[in-house]
């Protein structure tokens, strides 16, 4: 089963994330700060990230993407905003999938099951 760290600061957010992605056979790890994300993404290197942009403010986000990508380059990162403003502040490089909320629960899975479980 593919470890999956989500980040997100909206407790209501992260529930419902972690509820589709452990209804989609992954295991779950959540984070509600950067400081919480770094350690667990240090613990446990998850095959996977999948963080909100705003933590609370999109440079969060991107130090939060930074660190983890200078830590171990190759674990994808999906981020996650409903401001399409913010997500040009991503840069390239940075995150593997950029989805805009709202994203249809479907594709996101689909998303997730191609990173999270093999060879792209």
């Amino acid at each position: 089963m593919a470890l999956i760290l989500l980040v997100d600061d909206d407790p209501d957010q992260l529930e419902i994330r972690r509820l589709l992605l452990e209804t989609g056979g992954f295991e779950v790890r959540t984070a509600s700060t950067t400081g919480e994300a770094e350690r667990l993404f240090g613990e446990c290197p998850p095959a996977l990230v999948v963080t909100d942009l705003r933590l609370p403010t999109p440079s969060d986000g991107i130090r939060l993407m930074r660190m983890m990508r200078a830590r171990s380059a190759g674990v994808p990162i999906f981020v996650l905003s409903g401001m399409t403003s913010d997500l040009a502040q991503v840069e390239d490089g940075l995150a593997d999938e950029v989805l805009q909320k709202p994203f249809r629960a479907d594709r996101f899975l689909e998303l997730v099951h191609e990173y999270a479980h093999g060879p792209r």
